[in-house]
């Protein structure tokens, strides 16, 4: 995010600290590690193989259904194959979006192309990249797929197991169904892509504001930015709370994050937090706007991270630390 050049902050001793947040996309080499990921649409099965990654590229987008499955690695089939025809080609393979969130609203699409055959049965494979070993994650089957057809699959960030995954780093491989890799030299596109566990919640030009123990015993972390500006839900969660103190702060509500022992307070919205009590956010779901509603000058998010779910918890010093990791790559 671009850091804002004038936010007014009224209040004394508010320092800016402009953050500009930096993608970083990482993309491996076929080598010692493998290559990296498009995007996705359809199901897959998880394997607890591990693997290192030479790989084949290629494809587009398409409409066909894949088959979710778990199967063996092999490359007995493919063998034979290969002295029948020799290996496939591939023309795309793409991945978008090249960033996407832990129980993020946008799941992960790749998109494939080949040709060197009429048809041909094909594994579409989400692979992890770690410590220099490639582990499949979840695979989708492709029967007597047409060659030049685009084809597409959707991931939603789980293994085949159906497990949800927090973070990696993570690409595409397309194979034949005997275990051949398609030969990627020509292959249009990116197939590499990053989860990330959490997205910076306010979605414009920002500056940092009074941080813990600031003041009054400041019990959270300021974020100042344009009134109207779009607020998101940092992390997924149920939303357990969301009302207004006109004496503290304002228009707020209160996320009690999936998966953990932490809720998210985020506070001064310019009205109430469009998000239902009770419903389930997804990680970067528009929840309210920037304001400065409640008792606030200027405005600005005021960010509370809790230990402990609500109402039971309590305020902690992890705000500004979470918030500026976010930012990072937000």
């Amino acid at each position: 995010m671009t850091p804002m050049d004038t936010v007014r902050g009224p209040r004394l001793g508010r320092a800016p600290l402009l953050i500009g947040s930096a993608v970083a996309v990482v993309c491996l080499g076929a080598g010692v590690a493998s290559a990296q990921i498009p995007d996705v649409t359809e199901p897959a099965t998880e394997e607890q193989t591990t693997t290192s990654a030479e790989d084949s590229a290629a494809p587009d987008p398409s409409t066909s259904e894949a088959t979710d499955e778990t199967v063996q690695d092999g490359s007995e089939d493919g063998e034979a194959t290969e002295s029948k025809r020799g290996r496939l080609n591939l023309l795309l393979e793409d991945a978008n979006p090249r960033k996407i969130y832990f129980v993020g609203i946008r799941n992960a699409r790749f998109k494939f192309k080949f040709n060197g055959a009429t048809k041909a049965n094909l594994l579409i494979e989400v692979m992890k990249l770690k410590d220099g070993r490639d582990a499949m994650i979840r695979r989708y089957r492709r029967e007597d797929f047409p060659k030049g057809k685009t084809g597409s699959i959707k991931w939603n960030g789980r293994r085949g197991s159906g497990q949800r995954l927090k973070r990696g780093k993570f690409y595409f491989r397309v194979r034949e169904a005997g275990g051949k890799r398609l030969k990627r030299g020509d292959a249009k596109g990116q197939r590499n892509l990053r989860m990330y566990e959490a997205k910076f919640p306010v979605r414009g030009p920002h500056q940092y504001w009074d941080g813990w123990g600031a003041g009054r015993n400041h019990k959270g972390q300021d974020i100042g930015a344009a009134c109207g500006t779009p607020m998101i839900a940092s992390e997924p969660g149920k939303v357990v709370y969301k009302g207004y103190d006109g004496g503290g702060w304002g228009h707020y509500v209160v996320i009690n994050i999936k998966r953990s022992n932490y809720a998210a307070l985020y506070s001064h919205l310019k009205d109430q937090a469009s998000v239902k009590s009770g419903s389930q956010a997804k990680t970067g779901e528009r929840i309210g706007k920037v304001g400065e509603s409640g008792n606030a000058v200027g405005c600005h998010l005021h960010f509370e991270y809790w230990k402990n779910k609500w109402p039971n918890g309590y305020a902690t010093s992890l705000a500004t630390k979470r918030l500026k990791r976010w930012d990072k790559w937000s």
